[in-house]
């Protein structure tokens, strides 16, 4: 039987034997040590659909994984990349081009230079679910598809309130601002606009104040069968499993 799912974590050296799993579906390399190309083991590995590199929390060395990615043979294939580290470079070149990454609907970066993270990574062709962790962002990123997104996640951040923006992603269905400096003295009126959403986590240990008004979510239309005021009244009730997290 071949091995589908490879998860590499603390190692020194990554085997030369990972390019011979020709059915190989997944690959996570955290925390791991290398020297030179770190895909050229498996860059002939064209089974993969899911990818992930990261350099650890506190890593020292500068990691150029995109510049890899370039003679990557998997690369139509992606439908997951997940890439994070301090260390983690983006070439301003960036030498991918979108096509090759025309299948990626889930990118996930962590702990990286989000200001400089190429456009045209964030704007990859079929991408519904972006997740832009542990950064400085305060605002939304403007390259983003925002009539195909799904799924946006922007815990640990900088953001002082909800993006005002999301009222162009008709599509969102679920917002995660946990672990952000929030203060909701806003109107939430342009939420009425987003018929998808059906959760969203704004993560009360670091929220300062919260708008008086925002029961009037009870005014909002039917969201994903429910309605975002019931949700709300259900949160005030301590009833479970509401979708409402604050």
């Amino acid at each position: 039987m071949q091995l589908r799912h490879l998860d590499l974590e603390n190692v020194n050296i990554l085997p030369k034997e990972l390019g011979l799993l020709v059915e190989l579906e997944a690959l996570s390399l955290s925390h791991v040590k290398w020297h030179g190309p770190l895909l050229q083991h498996v860059e002939f590995v064209t089974s993969l659909t899911s990818l992930v590199v990261n350099n650890g929390e506190s890593a020292t060395e500068e990691l150029d994984v995109l510049t890899d990615l370039h003679h990557f043979r998997a690369l139509p294939m992606l439908s997951s990349l997940q890439l994070g580290g301090p260390g983690l470079l983006f070439p301003r070149a960036f030498s991918v081009p979108p096509c090759q990454l025309r299948n990626v609907s889930s990118l996930h970066l962590e702990r990286c230079a989000f200001e400089a993270v190429p456009q045209s990574l964030l704007a990859l062709p079929s991408l519904t679910s972006l997740v832009l962790r542990h950064g400085p962002l305060s605002g939304l990123p403007d390259s983003i598809p925002s009539n195909r997104i799904r799924c946006l996640d922007f815990s640990c951040n900088e953001f002082t309130e909800v993006p005002a923006g999301l009222a162009s992603m008709p599509a969102l269905e679920t917002l995660s601002l946990i672990s952000n400096p929030l203060c909701l003295s806003q109107s939430f009126d342009f939420l009425a606009g987003l018929p998808s959403v059906c959760s969203i986590r704004f993560g009360y240990e670091l929220v300062t104040s919260v708008h008086r008004d925002l029961a009037g979510l009870r005014c909002m239309s039917p969201i994903a069968g429910f309605n975002l005021g019931t949700l709300w009244m259900a949160m005030r009730e301590k009833v479970p499993k509401c979708s409402l997290y604050i």
